[in-house]
């Protein structure tokens, strides 16, 4: 059972980064797009919130599957 718990959390930790990598790409393109076409810096904020919200709701909902065990 400790076996899979330890599983479980390297691969928690493996897709909260995975996640990060991913909000943070997105952030990166969305904003040299906004940048290129002169979008305000109040749009580039609010899908920056939208991103980070999902990215920590399906963290949370990992580690709460993870201490279910």
């Amino acid at each position: 059972m400790n076996e899979w718990r330890a599983l479980a959390t390297v691969l928690a930790f493996t897709t909260s980064f995975i996640f990060f990598v991913l909000f943070l790409t997105f952030w990166i393109v969305i904003s040299i797009t906004a940048y290129c076409t002169n979008y305000s810096d109040l749009l580039i904020a609010l899908i920056c919130l939208v991103g980070l919200f999902f990215s920590g709701y399906a963290t949370d909902k990992l580690w709460d599957t993870i201490y279910k065990f």
